[in-house]
């Protein structure tokens, strides 16, 4: 399983009346849980990108 470990957020207050949209919706159970998923979206799109560039770094030199 996961390691959870905590980090405090500051977000605009257009974000957290966003998140809480979401949370009334059912789109989400929390605020905590939207967030997650969206780490975790934007994780998976843009993670693989900047670890090829890394790795494009270390051959260059």
């Amino acid at each position: 399983m996961f390691r959870w470990k905590a980090q405090m957020l500051c977000l605009p207050e257009d974000c957290l009346k966003g998140l809480e949209a979401l949370v009334r919706r059912g789109v989400y159970a929390s605020r905590d849980e939207a967030i997650k998923a969206a780490i975790a979206q934007l994780l998976r799109k843009d993670l693989p990108v900047a670890l090829d560039r890394l790795r494009s770094l270390r051959f260059k030199h």
